[in-house]
């Protein structure tokens, strides 16, 4: 380092490499385990793919909380990222099966199933969401000595952050894919 200065570890929970690597391939397989799942419900690939667009779009909000809290990434944070892969899937199935009922017995058009189908979910996405923000907040704000403290945070701080972005953005995301690809289907 150069003069002046310094490098410490500000708690024992630093991952290795291979620690790295294994929490990397748990969440790549939770999130093909998820695909698996929903592709066998769904009896569809396509249906299972909109669910999924739910996951990088919490990835923006785990980001934005990170910077804004300044907190290191670590391997709380990476637990934090497979359980919010877990989470976040469910306000999306919960959007794409009421949209996949409004097409079916509304006998309105695919814009406009998908528009009132959306419109009738909010509710029920805002209410989950608020009360798994509002249970997971005590983790996030308890004070433990530094490090018991940052295992908390850092797991309550990728889930509230993705789960808060990702409830807004596949109100955006969703039905505009779902629109363009069942459009392009039929």
């Amino acid at each position: 380092l150069p003069p002046g200065f310094s490098a410490s570890m500000e708690y024992g929970f630093m991952m290795t490499g291979g620690e790295t690597t294994q929490i990397k391939f748990g969440l790549i397989a939770a999130l093909i385990i998820i695909f698996i799942i929903l592709a066998s419900l769904y009896e569809s690939f396509l249906q299972p793919f909109f669910v999924m667009l739910s996951v990088p779009l919490s990835l923006v909000g785990v980001f934005l909380a990170f910077v804004i809290a300044g907190y290191p990434f670590d391997s709380s944070a990476y637990i934090g990222l497979i359980l919010l892969a877990g989470i976040v899937v469910n306000n999306a199935i919960i959007l794409v099966d009421h949209i996949n009922l409004t097409r079916r017995t509304s006998g309105l058009n695919l814009r406009e199933s998908i528009i009132k189908g959306a419109k009738e979910r909010i509710r029920p996405v805002f209410m989950t969401t608020s009360t798994t923000v509002f249970g997971l907040l005590p983790l996030l704000l308890i004070q433990l000595e530094s490090g018991r403290r940052q295992i908390w945070s850092s797991l309550a701080l990728a889930t509230l952050g993705g789960l808060t972005t990702s409830a807004l953005f596949i109100f955006l995301v969703i039905p505009v894919f779902y629109y363009y690809f069942s459009r392009k289907k039929s």
